[in-house]
């Protein structure tokens, strides 16, 4: 059995979010795809990042239809770790990018409401999910 809450994966999912920004820091697309090492660093992250919501997912299926918005990240975030995982030889740093700078600041904003929900239901269905302290 998993000890940890969902409260543990939501923060390791925004952990995750800070570390793909400080990798790729102020890159432009050429910077990244030529970088072999962030490109690395970015899809352990991404990884992370799926790990996590899967987590999310088991612990609270009612986020479903209490939260909509947050289970589709979750689920997409997923859906990534497990291309990454089972085809990382495969893995486009093109695509990447795109999920990086294209789908991953929504999912980080999501997120973030929720931390300034903390005491509110924010999260939906039975209770909100605060980042720990």
């Amino acid at each position: 059995m998993n000890s940890r809450s969902a409260n543990d994966w939501i923060y390791d999912i925004r952990m995750s979010f800070d570390l793909i920004w400080q990798d790729i820091g102020n890159m432009n697309h050429d910077d990244f795809y030529a970088d072999g090492k962030t490109v690395r660093a970015v899809v352990a992250s991404i990884a992370n990042i799926g790990e996590a919501s899967k987590q999310v997912m088991s612990l609270h299926p009612e986020f479903e239809h209490g939260n909509p918005e947050l289970w589709s990240h979750l689920k997409r975030s997923y859906a990534m770790r497990n291309k990454i995982l089972h085809g990382y030889f495969q893995v486009d740093p093109q695509i990447v990018w795109t999920a990086v700078t294209g789908f991953f600041p929504g999912f980080q904003e999501t997120i973030d409401k929720i931390k300034s929900n903390d005491g509110e239901n924010g999260a939906g269905g039975s209770g909100n999910i605060p980042h720990p302290s």
